[in-house]
C-alpha cells in the first residue's frame, strides 16, 4: 500500500466508489484493519503485530492525560466565566480525539478514522463557542450580546461538517486546516488588545510557532513519505500529534484566559503553569485569585 495518499483505484469508475463508500459506511467492515483508504508514513507493524502504526498510535496517549489534567483544573473557570459552565467539554473532546487516534493508527480502520477526525471537527467549534469572538469568524458583532446564539450556531455548523464528512471523508482534512484561519485570527487580534500583559503574548506567540512547527510535520509526512524513508525518520505524524497537542493547550488557554478577562474580570483571572516533567514541561491553565486561596 502506497505511503501518505489515498489509495483509490484507478480503474474504478465514479459510481462504483460511491457504492463501495456507501457500502463500508454501513458494514460491519468499518471495524476491519485496513479498512480506511489513509495510510501514513510509519512502516506498518514495525513494533507490534498488533499495532499498524505503533508510534503514531501512542502519540495520542498525552493528548487523554492532558485533558484529564486539564478538567481537574478547570473547576473554578467553569463555575465563574459567563456562558462557560460546560467549558470542560472542550478537553472532553480532546481526550476523545485522544482515544480515536490511538484507535485509527493502531488499526488503520474507516471507524477509527471517523472516530478520529470527527472528535477533531466537534472539538474545533467546542472552542470557538467556548473561548472566540464572534468576529473571528467572521460574524457581525451583533452576537457579542447573544452568546448563547452564537454557541448554538457553531453547534449547528459542527452538525454540518459532520455531516458533510460522512459524505466525503476528504472534507475532514479540509476542516483541520479550515480552523487554522480563525486560530490564527483570533490570537493575533487578542494579542493587539493585551500589549502589556508580557506572559499572555508570550503564550499565544509560542503557541502559533509550535502549531507552524506541527503543520510542517504533518505536510512532510504526508507528502514527503518516500524523502522521509529514504533518512529513516517516517515518524513526523507522531511528532505532529505531540506538537499539536502542546500548541493546542497553548492556543486554547490563551483564547480562554482573555474571554475570562473580559467577563469576570473580578475574579481575577491569571495564567497559571503546572510543571509535569521538570520546570520546561507542563500545561497552561486559567486560575483565579480567590478568597483564602494562594495564587501560583
Amino acid at each position: 500500500m502506497t505511503r501518505g495518499v489515498w489509495h483509490n483505484e484507478e480503474t474504478c469508475s465514479v459510481t462504483r466508489l460511491t457504492e463501495r463508500q456507501i457500502t463500508m459506511y454501513l458494514s460491519s467492515n468499518i471495524f476491519a484493519y485496513h479498512s480506511s483508504d489513509v495510510n501514513w508514513c510509519e512502516p506498518d507493524y514495525e513494533v507490534s503485530s498488533f499495532t499498524i502504526e505503533f508510534w503514531n498510535s501512542i502519540s495520542g496517549i498525552p493528548m487523554i492525560v492532558s485533558s484529564l489534567i486539564m478538567i481537574s483544573l478547570n473547576d473554578d473557570y467553569t463555575r465563574l466565566v459567563p456562558h462557560c459552565r460546560y467549558a470542560n467539554v472542550v478537553w472532553w473532546l480532546l481526550a476523545v480525539t485522544g482515544v480515536g487516534s490511538i484507535y485509527f493508527h493502531a488499526t488503520l480502520s474507516l471507524f477509527g478514522q471517523f472516530l478520529d477526525e470527527i472528535g477533531i471537527i466537534w472539538l474545533g467549534f467546542a472552542v470557538l463557542a467556548m473561548y472566540a469572538e464572534p468576529s473571528v469568524v467572521f460574524l457581525p458583532s451583533s452576537f457579542n450580546k447573544n452568546r448563547t446564539l452564537y454557541q448554538s450556531l457553531m453547534l449547528v455548523a459542527a452538525v454540518v461538517a459532520t455531516t458533510l464528512s460522512f459524505v466525503e471523508p476528504k472534507f475532514n482534512h479540509v476542516w483541520l486546516f479550515l480552523f487554522v484561519v480563525p486560530v490564527v485570527r483570533g490570537v493575533t487580534m487578542k494579542k493587539t488588545r493585551n500589549l502589556n500583559m508580557e506572559k499572555f503574548q508570550a503564550l499565544g506567540r509560542n503557541g502559533l510557532v509550535l502549531l507552524a512547527l506541527a503543520v510542517i510535520c504533518w505536510v512532510l509526512d504526508r507528502v514527503f513519505c518516500p524523502f522521509m524513508l529514504s533518512i529513516r525518520f517516517p515518524y513526523l505524524h507522531a511528532v505532529w500529534h505531540i506538537l499539536v497537542l502542546i500548541a493546542a493547550n497553548m492556543v486554547f488557554v490563551f483564547g480562554a484566559f482573555d474571554y475570562a478577562n473580559q467577563t469576570a474580570s473580578k475574579h481575577e483571572p491569571y495564567l497559571a503553569f503546572l510543571p509535569l516533567l521538570g520546570s520546561y514541561v507542563g500545561i497552561w491553565y486559567v486560575a483565579f485569585r480567590l478568597p483564602n486561596r494562594k495564587s501560583t
